[in-house]
């Protein structure tokens, strides 16, 4: 399940979570797209999901094989590294403007499950 993550997103995730704790908030988003797009591309390199490509053509019967590899990429793009694109919306919502309390604190309350 971890083929397509590499020492290289696991470093560039640790920068931009600790830009984010640091309230630095625009270098964070910055960081942690650069993050995402990692994981994006390691899942293209690794072939993870390539398998899938018979599932899509069952699902959805009639596509072709270069259909059907869109449709995987488009899946790849929209999954990305789940913990990269919460943090980025959650400081996009802010405007890359952590709150005082965060500040303070380097933490914050979730408010979601």
């Amino acid at each position: 399940m971890r083929q397509h993550i590499s020492p290289e997103f696991e470093a560039k995730f640790k920068e931009g979570l600790n830009l984010y704790l640091c309230s630095n908030w625009k270098a964070a988003i910055k960081v942690l797209k650069e993050a995402d797009e990692m994981m994006i591309r390691g899942m293209n390199e690794s072939g993870a999901m390539d398998g899938d490509i018979e599932l899509v053509n069952k699902l959805l019967f009639g596509l072709d094989v270069n259909a059907a590899k869109d449709v995987i990429e488009s899946l790849r793009s929209e999954m990305g590294d789940g913990p990269s694109k919460c943090l980025i919306n959650y400081m996009t919502a802010r405007n890359a403007n952590p709150p005082l309390k965060f500040k303070l604190d380097r933490c914050r309350a979730l408010d979601s499950k």
